[in-house]
């Protein structure tokens, strides 16, 4: 194994780290928990996330599965200076207040009816920061506290937490999101727009994997990872031109996007020369982590979907006795109310795998295809796609059963009014 080279000094700008809580919350209650959340922010202005989503519109990628998503923006700040009853702490312990205080925050909440999903994005957009910064920005979304108080402001209201994930926390019981029975998941986003001078998303791929290995994964020990490692974990990076490159592992995804002047003013020439005028989405300068050229809409496409395999795994994954259903196999159950029981974990599981495969391809879909890979999507879905074959072929053995039943019933009923009809024929001769 090497040891990677540390005297190269990697100093990104113009970056923005999201981090993202999906709630997923029973059927019966979703409705009028999307109309709360509507009815409470849908008068809030959006800022720069709004002006980033309008821009996307104007793109292929307004066909991503969740491009169309309701959205409601919450006003969020850090309010300058310590906190109540905060005391001076370390410089590490104040690096969360630091970059906070020093970024450009905004918040919102999506409403995805198609998926019964709910979720709260708090993103920051920074100038400069480290690769630990970054990283400490992923241990706070994670719910590692900072000894140093963080004072918000979340739309009107006034708040002091230790971490991002307290103000996720926050923000959640406002809205009750965080209601018995919801499901959860989160995901986080990561994005490099300027690496000094460098133009192709490759070359900071191959100077610097250690460093994106770290910021990728939120690994504080990225200096003591070895090159192959890092160079492995890189390797499955998407991009459809140079200068970007989307990673995905887990519950995070990280882009390098280093689009040129020259890039934007090259798409406003072709399309102005062909149409009355060019899109916004090439002009635009984003501060939403990863939502340029899609990997956001991927990864938040993939955890609402995973919520769902969440949900039906603990639903049908196992049987009262731990045995799952899959090893199991088909079994003939007896009785009216078992039969019902079973019709009806049948449909419940086979709505759910609908809608885990309601969602189209397009010209992105290898983008979806490499985060879904990530996040261990594939082999999930193909155990409850088995789970569920085996719920039919024990519905069909079922109905075998009471076919052959009712077919053996008919015959000695048939036998029955033959014997009477003989005997009843040899009583009248007689």
């Amino acid at each position: 194994m090497h040891t990677p080279r540390l005297n190269r000094r990697f100093a990104p700008r113009r970056v923005s780290f999201s981090s993202t809580v999906v709630y997923r919350p029973p059927d019966q209650r979703f409705e009028a928990l999307a109309g709360k959340v509507a009815s409470a922010l849908e008068s809030n202005e959006g800022g720069a996330a709004e002006q980033d989503f309008a821009a996307v519109r104007s793109a292929v990628l307004a066909q991503m599965p969740t491009a169309g998503t309701a959205r409601y923006w919450l006003p969020i700040q850090v309010r300058r200076g310590m906190g109540r009853g905060a005391r001076r702490s370390s410089r590490e312990d104040e690096l969360i207040y630091q970059i906070l205080a020093n970024g450009e925050l905004s918040s919102f909440v999506s409403v995805s009816e198609d998926y019964t999903c709910i979720s709260v994005t708090i993103n920051i957009h920074m100038e400069s920061v480290s690769v630990d910064g970054v990283i400490a920005l992923g241990h706070s979304s994670n719910g590692r506290r900072c000894t140093q108080v963080i004072p918000l402001t979340i739309g009107s209201d006034e708040h002091e937490v230790h971490c991002l994930h307290e103000a996720h926390a926050r923000i959640a019981h406002e809205l009750g999101l965080d209601m018995p029975g919801s499901t959860a998941n989160h995901f986080r986003c990561v994005e490099i727009r300027e690496v000094g001078s460098r133009t192709r998303a490759m070359d900071v791929l191959n100077r610097y994997p250690c460093e994106l290995y770290g910021m990728l994964y939120a690994d504080e020990g990225w200096r003591h990872v070895g090159l192959d490692t890092a160079r492995a974990a890189l390797a499955e990076a998407w991009g459809t031109r140079r200068f970007i490159r989307a990673m995905a592992s887990g519950d995070a995804c990280l882009m390098v996007n280093l689009r040129s002047a020259e890039y934007s003013r090259s798409q406003h020439r072709y399309f102005t020369s062909f149409f009355e005028s060019g899109p916004a989405y090439f002009q635009h300068e984003y501060r939403l982590a990863a939502l340029e050229h899609g990997p956001f809409l991927a990864i938040e496409l993939a955890t609402y979907r995973k919520c769902i395999v969440d949900e039906l795994d603990g639903r049908f994954g196992k049987d009262s006795s731990g045995e799952s259903a899959s090893d199991r196999g088909p079994r003939v159950l007896s009785g009216v109310r078992a039969r019902s029981y079973r019709r009806s974990r049948h449909r419940s599981l086979a709505e759910g795998m609908r809608r885990l495969q309601m969602h189209p391809s397009t010209a992105l879909s290898s983008l979806d295809t490499m985060v879904e890979k990530a996040c261990g999507l594939p082999a999930r879905e193909e155990y409850l796609g088995r789970l569920l074959r085996a719920y039919e072929a024990e519905e069909q053995i079922n109905y075998t059963y009471r076919a052959n039943g009712l077919i053996a019933a008919l015959t000695w009923i048939n036998v029955l009014i033959a014997l009477i009809a003989a005997v009843a024929t040899v009583a009248i001769r007689f």
